[in-house]
Parts: C-alpha cells; sequence; structure tokens
C-alpha cells in the first residue's frame, strides 16, 4: 500500500467519524460505503464493496446510544476491506474488523472527553458575550482535533490490515484447509450479527417475519429487491389488522359504566385547554425574527451540520443547539449583547436527542423564543420532548429506516450486480430521506406548539409506520441471511 493511499484511507475514516448526521453518519461511517471507498482507493472496488456488505451485516444490530458504542463500526469496515483488498477471503477479514471496532473505542472516549474540555471555552465565550466566537471551541477545534487523531490511526490500522493480510497469504502455515475455515467461522459471525439482534424475540411475529423472509429467498432464489415491495405491503396490511384486533379488544374489555361514570358532559377546563390546543398556526406564530426565512434555515442548517461536532460527556448536543441560535439571537436582538448572551446562556445546556427527528424541538424552541416565551417555560418543554424526539427518532429512523436501506444495498451487493450504483442507490437514498425529515421536522416544530406536536406523534399514522417497520425489519434481515447462505456460505463450504 502506498504512502498515499494510506493517507486517504486516514482521511476517510476522519470523514467517517465527523458526525454529520445526513452527510457521513448515515453513510461514510457505514462498513457498506466506507469499504467501498476504501476498495476504491486501494485498486479493487468490488473486493471492498462486497467485504463491506458483509461488515455491515455483522453490525446490522450496532446501536448507538447517548455516549455510549458498542464498536467503532468506520474502523472496522476500513481494516476489513483493506486486508480483503490484500487478497484474503472476504470471511477471514471479519477477523480484522473485530479488532479494530474494539480499539476505535477508545478513540470514541478519548474524543468526548476532549470534547468536554472544549465545552468550557465555549461557555466562558458566551460568557463574555463572544456570540459567533463560539464556533470556534464548538465546531472547529473539535474537527481539528478529530482530524489530528483518525488521520493517523486510520493510515496505520489501514497499512497494518493491509500488510499482515499479504503475509497470511504468503506464510506457509496457513494451510488451504485452515484457510477456508478461518473464512467459513467469519461468515457464521456475519450470519449472527444478523440472527441475535432477534432475541430475546418478545413477540411470535418477529420469528415468523424472520423465517418468512429466510425461506422466501432460499425457496425463490431472487434478491431482496423483488420481494420489498410485497414485504411492505403485507407488513402494512399486517400492522392495520393488528391495530384493529387490538382496538376491538380494548373497547370489549372497558366497562362502559366506569367510562361514563369518568367523562362528565361537560368539563370547563378540559374545554379550554382543547380550544388552546386547537388555534391555528398562524395565531401560535406571529414571529418578530426579522428575515425569518432565512434565519431559520441558517439555524436549522447549523444544526444538523455541527450536532455532534463537539459531543460530550457534559452537555451532549448542548453547544449544538448554542451554535444552532447564534443567528437567530443576531437576529432578535441585533443592538442588545446582554439578551443575545441570555438566549444563547439558555440554550447552551443538556440536551440528547435523534439528530433529524429532533430537529422539531429545535424549531419549537426558535418559536418560543421569538414570541419571547419564559425562560422557565423554554426549559420545560427543551427537558420534555427531547427524549421524546430521542426515543421515536432511534426507533424509527436509525434503528428502522437506515438499516432496511443498508440491508436491501448489502443484499444486492452480495448477489454481485451492480455493486457500485447498489451503494450509491443506498447512500443518496438516506442523504435525501434524513436531509427530508430534519427540514419536515424543524418547520413542524416552529410551525405548532407541544401539545400539537405530541397529538402529531401520537396519531395513528406514526403507529402504523412503527408496527410495519417492526414487521418489516426481521423479513429484512431473514431475506439478507438467506442470500448469505446461498452466495457466500455455501460456495465457502463446497470448496473446503
Amino acid at each position: 500500500m502506498a504512502v498515499w493511499q494510506a493517507l486517504l484511507c486516514g482521511i476517510l475514516y476522519w470523514l467517517a467519524e465527523a458526525n454529520v448526521p445526513y452527510i457521513t453518519i448515515w453513510t461514510v461511517q457505514k462498513p457498506l460505503v466506507c469499504g467501498w471507498l476504501t476498495g476504491c482507493i486501494i485498486g479493487a472496488p468490488l473486493e471492498g464493496a462486497f467485504c463491506g456488505a458483509l461488515i455491515s451485516l455483522l453490525y446490522i444490530g450496532h446501536k448507538s446510544q447517548g455516549s455510549s458504542m458498542p464498536a467503532d463500526i468506520a474502523l472496522a469496515g476500513i481494516c476489513a476491506a483493506a486486508s480483503c483488498c490484500a487478497g484474503v477471503a472476504a470471511g477471514v477479514s471479519v477477523f480484522y474488523a473485530l479488532p479494530a471496532g474494539l480499539f476505535g473505542i477508545l478513540i470514541w472516549k478519548l474524543r468526548l472527553f476532549m470534547n468536554a474540555r472544549f465545552m468550557n471555552r465555549a461557555e466562558k465565550a458566551i460568557t463574555k458575550g463572544q456570540t459567533w466566537a463560539i464556533l470556534v471551541p464548538a465546531v472547529l477545534i473539535p474537527v481539528l482535533f478529530s482530524a489530528a487523531v483518525c488521520i493517523p490511526i486510520g493510515a496505520i490500522f489501514s497499512v497494518v490490515s493491509f500488510s499482515s493480510a499479504r503475509m497470511l497469504i504468503a506464510s506457509s502455515l496457513i494451510t488451504i484447509l485452515v484457510a477456508h475455515g478461518l473464512a467459513l467461522v467469519g461468515l457464521v459471525l456475519c450470519a449472527a450479527g444478523l440472527v441475535l439482534p432477534l432475541f430475546p424475540i418478545r413477540e411470535w411475529r418477529h420469528a415468523t417475519s424472520f423465517i418468512i423472509g429466510v425461506l422466501s429467498v432460499l425457496i425463490l432464489r431472487v434478491p431482496l429487491l423483488w420481494l420489498a415491495l410485497p414485504a411492505v405491503l403485507f407488513s402494512y396490511i399486517a400492522a392495520r389488522a393488528m391495530e384493529k384486533a387490538l382496538a376491538a379488544s380494548s373497547n370489549e374489555s372497558a366497562d362502559p359504566d366506569l367510562v361514563s361514570g369518568l367523562a362528565p358532559d361537560w368539563d370547563p377546563d378540559l374545554d379550554c385547554d382543547e380550544a388552546a390546543s386547537k388555534k391555528s398556526a398562524d395565531t401560535l406564530r406571529s414571529t418578530p425574527i426579522p428575515h425569518s426565512r432565512q434565519v431559520l434555515t441558517a439555524c436549522s442548517l447549523l444544526w444538523i451540520l455541527f450536532v455532534q461536532a463537539a459531543y460530550n460527556t457534559k452537555l451532549m448536543m448542548g453547544q449544538a443547539a448554542a451554535v444552532a441560535f447564534v443567528p437567530v439571537a443576531k437576529a432578535l436582538y441585533p443592538n442588545d449583547p446582554e439578551l443575545q448572551q441570555q438566549l444563547l446562556q439558555r440554550q447552551c445546556v443538556y440536551l440528547n436527542t435523534q439528530p433529524e427527528l429532533g430537529s422539531c424541538l429545535i424549531g419549537r424552541l426558535a418559536a418560543m423564543e421569538a414570541q419571547e416565551d419564559a425562560p422557565a417555560q423554554i426549559r420545560s418543554v427543551r427537558s420534555s420532548l427531547m427524549g421524546v424526539f430521542g426515543a421515536l427518532g432511534d426507533e424509527l429512523f436509525q434503528c428502522g429506516w437506515i438499516p432496511l436501506l443498508l440491508l436491501l444495498a448489502s443484499d444486492l451487493v452480495l448477489y454481485g450486480g451492480h455493486i457500485g450504483s447498489s451503494v450509491l442507490f443506498y447512500i443518496g437514498t438516506a442523504v435525501i430521506s434524513a436531509a427530508l425529515l430534519s427540514a419536515v421536522s424543524f418547520q413542524a416544530g416552529f410551525s405548532h406548539d407541544e401539545m400539537q406536536i405530541l397529538d402529531l406523534l401520537e396519531s395513528g399514522v406514526f403507529h402504523r409506520i412503527r408496527h410495519t417497520l417492526d414487521l418489516l425489519l426481521p423479513f429484512f434481515q431473514g431475506a439478507a441471511l438467506g442470500t448469505l447462505a446461498l452466495q457466500v456460505v455455501l460456495p465457502a463450504v463446497l470448496a473446503l
């Protein structure tokens, strides 16, 4: 491996760890993408993409919540792809991914520790009234520190993986039988990555959906792409049927006398609350923000681009909220530095939510600042809604929609057809869907109050989406397992 190739692999690792949500987190950070890009750098894009697809299956159950991270999937994908490009079997490359993924946790912990130190400078800048200066400790310094750490680590690990793989191939100590055995064990680990997230299976429908996915691929012998649309329709119909059955059973179990006793004919307080919650968005949002479209666009982009640039254990995403509200503070109080400082201090506090769906909370807080709501009310809305958006966003997007796209693209890559277009399809779909979700969420938060937002989240549409994804994801996992067995494991067994 040439020096420039190692340097590019290090830069790739830095970009993967840059934590820009719909630019790197859902794209470059995934082993399918960073593996393919590593292969393009070394000169073997097909091998890199194939290995990346396998590592994606291994880590399909990877869930990073809060500051906890079970493995560094980007470093794992780059090292595995480098070894695969050197000539080892794709199954053997799994053994390069596992230690690299574990070592990457140390890099993550180091960045969390240093980002917390950088945040002290951001808080001092706000206290001194240096509004735009908080971009330096909250964005610039963490990004540069990440580059200083990740680029050399990525370069060194890629070189070590590539060189050790070449030595392994040239070594006479490893017989062909042992090499095939190691490759088979690695493939079994990838299959376990698909199966283990299903346990403990709390509902019979998860196991049924998974088994149907496996059998569909084994019997029909077609890629998951051909089964995706029927699976979506079937999952939606099944989710609707379960919803109706649940509603019917709840109605039958209810006591009419008790229900009527708890529902008086007229409750003035309840009527007042309902009347307030039904106010139109125009009445609620007479905002005094000058040039509001430009200001709100800047607020939304600053939030989503730098939401995890200085992610730390002290404020989590609090610094990102402060950065996002800089243009809002400037627009609301152009000639009053003291009020700008107070606004940023209100926002530069603990915040942990899901980036894209959490944009709704940022929009809501922007509207409350524009309406000059009481600071106590702003803090209350912030603390009560961030957990709601975090849990729902993780369930629907991070652990639902993104794994579906990743499984679909990985399945197509394992079939060996149109590998580059399959990876680009995943990248494009992930970026577009994340950007749309962020933009729509921010606008919804700015246009509705918290009660209307909660009513929207409790609507039947969200429940149907959740239940459909709940059935669809096990089916996709089962289909990917069937493809792995047909296209990779079976040929490896026959080669023994």
